[in-house]
């Protein structure tokens, strides 16, 4: 572990360096002066800013990098970050890999927002399960299609996220973006009509009823395991009542997992297990998609 002092010599010269070579796109993993400095993200970050744009990089606050160093001690692995396009909208990440916690940042996120501290802390968490407490993999059984694809994403988030954004917000982060609360009164408004969800991503019925229990089970978790404010309460609880009335074959879908979840300890790793293996077995997913152990 790097001393404070030491560690903001040895950033401060790794940062004049990189930006004294004026890098555009995502820092190749062959650098190794990068790779030997434990903080390693915090210069990957500088490789995807054009230096003469005027852009700063992200002021990681000391509450992240404190985070950032308890990942790093209990899994035993540095973290790279890339940043490049991720599907389904997403602005940030994890991706599991062989030797390090991979996090992939998309072009749309600004690096001086709130936002990003808030993924960044997300997508660590997940590096955590993965490595840190043996949290089992969604891994295909053969070369998955596009729209078996999709439902394999969907499917890996249902009830991770609840562990994860329970996690987080037990370590001091939100467990929520910024832009939550407002994306869910829009939602709220959508349920009261009766309209289904609109998704540029996904464009199937199965695949687009997965997604919207996934989003009424992650809402329905910030209820059931995390500590809001109540204006923030009252909002998603008003949601999950304009899920249930319009939309009641999702939420019957929703019912299931959420019976799934409560006989299972999820936020263990053996919990999680027996939890999915039912999933995969509700949505019918057994022919191409299996649990695998860490």
């Amino acid at each position: 572990m790097f001393t404070g002092l030491k560690r903001e010599w040895i950033i401060g010269r790794a940062l004049k360096k990189l930006s004294r070579q004026r890098v555009v796109g995502t820092m190749q993993l062959g650098i190794k002066h990068v790779l030997g400095i434990k903080l390693v993200f915090l210069i990957l970050f500088l490789g995807v800013i054009n230096a003469d744009s005027g852009e700063v990089p992200l002021l990681v606050s000391p509450h992240l990098m404190s985070y950032l160093d308890k990942i790093v001690d209990l899994t035993g692995r540095r973290v790279v970050v890339e940043r490049r396009s991720l599907p389904f909208g997403l602005k940030a990440g994890f991706q599991r890999d062989p030797q390090f916690i991979r996090i992939i940042l998309d072009p749309s996120l600004d690096l001086k927002s709130d936002y990003a501290e808030q993924s960044i802390a997300h997508e660590l968490t997940h590096g955590l399960l993965a490595y840190g407490k043996g949290y089992s993999d969604l891994t295909p059984k053969r070369p998955l299609t596009a729209k078996e694809q999709k439902h394999r994403n969907t499917t890996a988030m249902v009830v991770e996220e609840i562990v994860v954004n329970k996690i987080i917000q037990n370590d001091g982060f939100s467990p929520f973006s910024p832009d939550y609360p407002a994306n869910v009164q829009q939602e709220t408004k959508v349920a009261y009509t009766r309209q289904m969800y609109h998704s540029d991503f996904i464009d199937d019925e199965e695949g687009l009823n997965q997604w919207m229990v996934l989003r009424y089970t992650n809402a329905w978790g910030l209820v059931e395991y995390c500590s809001l404010d109540q204006n923030v309460k009252d909002i998603i609880s008003e949601y999950l009542r304009a899920f249930k009335n319009g939309y009641p074959k999702q939420f019957g879908m929703a019912e299931q997992i959420k019976t799934a979840v409560k006989q299972n300890n999820i936020f263990e790793a053996d919990g999680y297990r027996k939890t999915m293996v039912s999933i995969l077995g509700l949505w019918r997913l057994n022919n191409f998609l299996q649990i695998l152990d860490s």
